[in-house]
């Protein structure tokens, strides 16, 4: 008798891994679609703290170089969660049924620096000094419909601008935007922390503002194929408890803010920020100088999302007629996050 408790206790112990959770083998695989960017913390963390294999979860990365096709391959379904910033695009596909929104990332927020807004010298010398300053100016964008664009119409808004009166240049890329701000051909561009830095560091151009400083909104959602949703809800479910857990521990080491105003960093913040830069594939100390807010229960700001969506309708690039709350499901979310 003694044997046979003995025996059963090791075939147990055989089908657990370290901590409890099941063997690499019967992990059940999610592939997740994203930006290779810091903002995907709780993702990174998630994976290397094991709260995804105690979900009994592999999660496979695919990276894609824009967010637009993140949320294709999410549509297609070869991925089964896209995480990612919202354009103009991604709202008509989500108009056709082609994903949900089942959680939130990033948001710009005072004091979280993700986005700088730089003019070029060539027009801060001719008294391009504020964000009041942006009527009949050249701004640079990768594409109509971006989150560049919605950055400038969310600064026009604030400080009484017409829209119309701003002259968007869509450039394509970030390397395209970054070379027009230094030669002038451009009077400004958004861009992230990174290459703002190296600009400010060679005397390339001015920093004027930080996006979260002056326009805070919901920017990176987690979003599905209804397909998907129906079909593999329950690996789904596991997957958002996990994601949870990682948004949790980032936001308590990195998303607390001391009197000062200045980041208060947690306890756990060096061992994490190295993890993140690693999976990120920037250097360490590149890291401390982008540290976006993500909300510590992956909640989604569903009255901003559709702000979005009425800005992205006045400017004709989002369809009309149809109702944008469907496009949310927050039953994937645990239930203390909603």
């Amino acid at each position: 008798m003694k044997r046979r408790m003995f025996m059963t206790a090791l075939s147990v112990l055989a089908a657990l891994a370290p901590g409890g959770a099941p063997r690499a083998q019967e992990l059940k695989e999610i592939v997740v679609g994203g930006v290779q960017l810091p903002t995907n913390a709780p993702l990174f963390i998630a994976i290397d703290r094991g709260y995804f294999a105690a979900e009994g979860l592999k999660v496979n990365v695919t990276w894609f170089t824009a967010a637009a096709t993140v949320f294709s391959a999410v549509v297609s379904r070869d991925v089964d969660i896209g995480i990612t910033g919202t354009t103009a695009a991604t709202f008509n596909l989500a108009s056709k049924g082609g994903f949900k929104i089942i959680g939130g990332t990033t948001r710009e927020a005072p004091g979280f620096h993700i986005n700088a807004f730089m003019v070029s010298n060539k027009a801060y010398t001719a008294g391009f000094t504020g964000l009041r300053d942006m009527e009949g100016k050249r701004i640079a964008m990768t594409t109509a419909g971006s989150t560049q664009q919605y950055y400038v119409g969310l600064f026009a808004r604030k400080y009484g601008i017409d829209p119309k009166a701003i002259n968007m240049v869509p450039l394509e890329s970030f390397a395209n935007m970054i070379a027009a701000l230094q030669s002038g051909q451009v009077d400004a561009a958004i861009l992230p922390p990174i290459p703002a830095q190296r600009l400010l560091d060679a005397n390339n151009a001015h920093l004027i503002a930080w996006a979260g400083d002056e326009v805070p909104w919901q920017q990176g959602v987690i979003f599905a194929s209804p397909q998907t949703l129906a079909t593999k809800r329950d690996t789904v479910e596991r997957f958002m408890r996990a994601f949870v857990k990682g948004a949790a521990e980032y936001n308590r080491n990195f998303n607390q803010l001391g009197p000062d105003g200045k980041i208060a960093r947690g306890p756990d913040y060096d061992a994490l920020a190295t993890l993140i830069a690693e999976h990120a594939g920037i250097k360490r100390n590149e890291l401390d100088g982008q540290i976006a807010f993500i909300d510590p229960a992956a909640r989604y700001d569903e009255a901003d999302i559709l702000r979005q969506v009425a800005f992205w309708q006045e400017q004709g690039l989002v369809v009309k007629g149809f109702d944008f709350t469907k496009i949310f499901d927050p039953s994937f979310l645990p239930p203390a996050a909603k």
